[in-house]
């Protein structure tokens, strides 16, 4: 998780990375706090729903 799109606490790329902007978040998979985001502008309970869901994609066999 990082406070910005600075990326400042983990610089390096992650599987996922959530990234607080204006009390919302932005999702961004397999990259930086700075690079392009799948998701943006969730509230709290968006983010639960939708990273349960991307690692429920990711376990189906096929995926």
């Amino acid at each position: 998780m990082s406070g910005c799109a600075k990326g400042c606490a983990h610089a390096g790329p992650a599987s996922l990375t959530l990234v607080g902007r204006d009390s919302r978040y932005d999702v961004v998979r397999q990259g930086r706090a700075g690079d392009t985001p799948v998701l943006t502008g969730l509230n709290l309970e968006q983010v639960i729903e939708q990273v349960l869901a991307l690692l429920d994609a990711e376990r189906r066999p096929g995926s």
